[in-house]
């Protein structure tokens, strides 16, 4: 497990689940956490007092709760290395719009991994066929932004390195390998839509990479910019091409022919191995 997030959870904590392999952490005041695997969830046998919860927050935010009070009024705490961590509690709000948290009692830590080597197969079918885009869907917890983190580093590597500009709007999918890549650009903490065209006008992206398009002024800035040509590589929560379809910001960006092709993620028993299923954007309308 990532010396960051040791740190961050404590002895305590950290050395009960040493010998785990955690996608996601769940953390509850007065609970005890439960952590998710590759191959199932399972309960810590350690008691989450007041004192362990306030010194995690403590760590997470580096001593420093108003830096993060942006993001804290979206739901998550960014760690740092791209670990994200959702955040419940009791809303503040101005008006309508929620302006901080207190009474937090709930942390979900989702673990990031870097793991070289699996996106092999969307390499392959990107580099054959240059200057395309794709879109990734599977449903929450399959792997989606481990794919894209792969992919992002591999189309900026040896022997034919592009400019990716990763737009990590909630500091998921950079890592600190990414900073010794000149190739490599991460927007942390940048609106989609800001980094979207930041990427293109600015940074001579010729991909762009970034986590869910999920509204469709997100959607509305991607068609935008397609004019200059630089392709897409992004994800979605979906199950099937039917969900995807439902999904307004996809179905805008479909039309619009922003993304060549479709890619389903998914993961085969009994080693959890990734599997996937690309077609071409045409065959989408097919049915």
């Amino acid at each position: 497990m990532d010396e960051r997030i040791k740190q961050i959870l404590g002895q305590q904590i950290s050395g009960a689940i040493a010998r785990d392999k955690p996608e996601e952490i769940r953390i509850k005041r007065g609970c005890m956490p439960v952590i998710r695997t590759p191959f199932g969830t399972k309960t810590v046998n350690v008691t989450v007092d007041t004192f362990i919860f306030d010194g995690i927050i403590d760590r997470a935010v580096g001593r420093s709760m108003h830096t993060q009070i942006d993001r804290i009024s979206r739901g998550y705490i960014n760690a740092g290395e791209g670990i994200r961590i959702g955040i419940g509690g009791t809303a503040v709000k101005e008006g309508d719009s929620i302006v901080n948290v207190k009474e937090i009692d709930t942390l979900v830590f989702r673990i990031p991994h870097d793991i070289r080597g699996i996106c092999g197969t969307i390499y392959r079918r990107l580099t054959a066929s240059p200057g395309s885009g794709m879109l990734i869907y599977a449903p929450p917890g399959t792997g989606k932004t481990t794919v894209i983190r792969d992919l992002a580093q591999r189309l900026a590597e040896p022997p034919s390195p592009k400019c990716v500009v990763i737009v990590d709007e909630r500091g998921e999918i950079g890592v600190k390998q990414m900073q010794t890549n000149p190739y490599i650009c991460v927007l942390s903490d940048y609106p989609k839509r800001d980094g979207i065209t930041i990427g293109i006008r600015s940074l001579g992206a010729q991909y762009l990479v970034c986590d869910e398009i999920s509204t469709e002024d997100e959607a509305c800035a991607v068609v935008a910019t397609q004019n200059a040509g630089v392709p897409l590589i992004a994800t979605a929560h979906a199950s099937d091409p039917a969900s995807l379809m439902r999904k307004p910001s996809v179905k805008m960006m479909h039309e619009a022919r922003v993304l060549d092709y479709y890619c389903a993620l998914g993961r085969s028993a009994p080693d959890n191995t990734m599997h996937f299923d690309i077609k071409e954007a045409t065959e989408l309308d097919r049915g």
